[in-house]
């Protein structure tokens, strides 16, 4: 029986005891992706499943928002959005030692790599075109139908989450970084209230999809403790900013990729992709949106690199996110100095 440091024992007592006693035997096997919340093969009498937890230690208290995640999956699943099915919550610590769901376990293709090198040439904007239906179909759902018109907070998106981010910052700092401390600095100042509030998933990305093995349909959007309700164009923000990381093991980019070369669409092609899809007109004022993303995402780094010296990290990746977390700062203040209103192939407006 394969338990993962897990107490595997009182894990099948506690399922047998939820979804019946036909679910033992059970084992346990970490998937070897991700930063956050450990998620695990979960393998029963009953078939394959996912289990997702929180990470052991301390974390901040609005960090890992496993119920989120398990409600928002809840509800969008309903309104047809591709994601897993939700099985079960448990709330107690005391069967783990920490909150974890369980979800059914989807069966996909996923495509790491933005470049889609083992995709014909031909095909890969298809791969992009998808994406980008299916964030359109997140950021059109009806949230009052969805039950989640309460699913956070209405206006202000961008000053709350620079708030919560400044907040996860203090508490996983283990050292200055100058860069980071500019853009806390700059932000605030620069916030604009663009007034939509819809679902955004937070953390939209290539390695947050599965796709069909035998067509280029996404089967399942995973990773939603990030969801809440804003600006859908913080998603496509985060879609920029993402693919122009710098490349580390754990993490590939478009950086330093020939986009024509490749048939990798440019983020103004994804945007009328995704515009398509909405049925919205064009955007702009994204030089702010994607400011914030490289500020969000250096946070999120330096959260990483904290968990792994507390020896709670998910990934053992996590111990080279120090460097990484300074690379990222340092990107969002060349986006901060830049005078060229063409950065990222979009149309920006400084305020």
């Amino acid at each position: 029986m394969i338990n993962e440091g897990l107490p595997v024992n009182d894990l099948e007592e506690y399922l047998k005891s939820v979804m019946g006693n036909e679910i033992a035997p059970i084992s346990l096997k970490k998937f070897d992706i991700g930063q956050s919340n450990p998620t695990y093969l979960l393998t029963t009498g009953l078939g394959e499943f996912v289990l997702r937890k929180k990470p052991g230690g301390k974390i901040p208290e609005s960090a890992h928002a496993l119920d989120r995640e398990y409600r928002v999956m809840g509800a969008v699943y309903d309104m047809g959005v591709p994601v897993p099915e939700i099985i079960h919550y448990c709330k107690t610590e005391d069967v783990i030692g920490t909150e974890f769901y369980i979800m059914s376990y989807i069966k996909g293709r996923a495509l790491i790599n933005p470049v889609l090198d083992e995709i014909a040439l031909s095909e890969r904007p298809k791969i992009y075109n998808e994406q980008a239906r299916v964030l359109a179909k997140i950021h059109n759902v009806d949230i009052k139908a969805a039950g989640l018109d309460d699913y956070g907070h209405p206006g202000n998106y961008y000053e709350r989450q620079i708030s919560r981010w400044i907040k996860q910052y203090r508490f996983a700092e283990t050292e200055t970084i100058p860069e980071i401390e500019e853009m806390i600095n700059w932000l605030p100042g620069r916030i604009i209230d663009y007034g939509d509030n819809r679902l955004l998933h937070g953390d939209y990305k290539l390695d947050n999809l599965f796709f069909d093995f035998d067509s280029f349909r996404i089967v399942g959007v995973l990773d939603w403790e990030l969801s809440t309700l804003g600006d859908p164009l913080a998603d496509i923000a985060n879609h920029c900013v993402m693919l122009r990381l710098p490349n580390i093991k754990s993490l590939r980019t478009l950086q330093g990729v020939n986009r024509k070369s490749e048939n990798i669409p440019e983020d103004s092609e994804y945007i009328e992709m995704y515009c398509r899809h909405r049925g919205i007109s064009n955007i702009d004022n994204m030089d702010f949106r994607i400011c914030f993303q490289f500020f969000r995402m250096a946070v999120i780094t330096v959260g990483v690199y904290k968990r792994g010296l507390d020896g709670f990290a998910s990934n053992k990746a996590a111990f080279a996110m120090d460097d990484h977390a300074k690379t990222i700062a340092r990107l969002g203040i060349e986006t901060i100095n830049k005078t060229n209103e063409e950065s990222y192939g979009l149309r920006l407006h400084r305020k």
